[in-house]
């Protein structure tokens, strides 16, 4: 009979596996650009009764809620979106009392160079462009069909005035 206890049990990430390719987790993943096949192992140390603790964890960003670990303490993923995620992972003592806070390992996933936002605003900025671009050949093009039409108009009139003229 062991007495009830508010500590909260050791948590950690373990081996890491980048598309079957196995790491130590270090202080951070960082993915290159694309889709990856990623396993996190995790697990928790809690010496008096390690078969009463259960496990959960959640990707920032892609889980929307917490998710139980059950017997296998892996967290697979395929496809994280572009950006800095926190990968949390929490566990319960003996008593069944969770640690709230839990631990953070952070997984950095790089976007393709089309992903970034400085290539949307250059996208933004030539859209821009184009448009203005766009406009002024336009707006030349009414001009010159406007000039055109004057031209007509002040000939014709020029022609009349000679015929007026010329007249007796």
């Amino acid at each position: 009979r062991l007495p009830a206890v508010s500590g909260k049990p050791v948590t950690y990430v373990g081996e890491i596996s980048v598309d079957e390719r196995k790491q130590s987790p270090g202080r951070e993943l960082v993915l290159p650009p694309g889709p990856h096949h990623v396993e996190l192992d995790f697990d928790s140390v809690e010496l008096s009764a390690p078969d009463d603790t259960r496990l959960q964890y959640r990707l920032d960003g892609v889980d929307s809620h917490w998710l139980d670990a059950g017997t296998v303490h892996t967290a697979i993923y395929s496809s994280i979106p572009p950006g800095r995620h926190q990968f949390h992972v929490r566990a319960t003592n003996r008593d069944g009392v969770w640690d709230r806070q839990g631990i953070v390992y952070w997984i950095d996933q790089r976007p393709h160079y089309y992903e970034t936002g400085l290539f949307r605003g250059a996208m933004v900025a030539f859209g821009l462009f184009m448009v203005a671009v766009l406009y002024q050949f336009r707006l030349h093009q009414a001009a010159e069909k406007l000039h055109a039409r004057m031209e007509g108009k002040i000939a014709e009139r020029e022609r009349i005035a000679r015929d007026l003229h010329d007249t007796p």
